[in-house]
């Protein structure tokens, strides 16, 4: 991998994948529910210098759960690249169309994580987007206040 790390965004992206090691235990644990094991993340590049995909098991997810996770955790980024004007798919979110929040644009990358409840999906992809600096914290906590996320500043708090 360390040959492609000279591509813009790849970097970012091992970065991102070296936080979450930190941030997905410590969101399902204060989430505290026994039923939430695992979830799937998405990263893809923005920048037409930059296209790349990225998506990973994280945790375990039940298994009638896992190809939804996937599936979601995907739709999420796409959405949001199709939309470059918005900053969360909290935006486009449409629950009719099983459309919904979880994504966030970064500088280099979109992060999209599916398998936790909706808010924490965007809280956990918040703090990885700041912990990695490819989002200053004050955007990510304007992303969570518009869209009214409780859990950014409490999850932020805790890793």
């Amino acid at each position: 991998m360390s040959g492609l790390m000279n591509e813009a965004g790849l970097l970012d992206t091992q970065n991102i994948v070296n936080e979450v090691e930190d941030v997905f235990p410590r969101a399902l644990q204060l989430i505290g529910d026994a039923t939430r094991t695992g979830a799937v993340l998405t990263i893809v590049g923005v920048s037409e210098e930059s296209l790349f995909e990225l998506r990973c098991m994280l945790g375990t997810a039940p298994a009638d759960k896992r190809a939804k996770y996937w599936a979601f955790s995907m739709e999420k980024a796409q959405r949001l690249l199709a939309h470059p004007n918005h900053d969360s798919s909290f935006e486009s979110r449409n629950e009719a169309e099983l459309q919904y929040g979880g994504a966030v644009r970064a500088q280099t990358c979109i992060i999209s994580l599916s398998g936790l409840p909706e808010k924490w999906d965007e809280a956990v992809t918040l703090v990885l987007a700041c912990r990695t600096g490819v989002m200053d914290e004050k955007k990510a906590g304007l992303i969570a206040q518009a869209n009214q996320n409780p859990h950014f500043k409490e999850l932020l708090q805790e890793v």
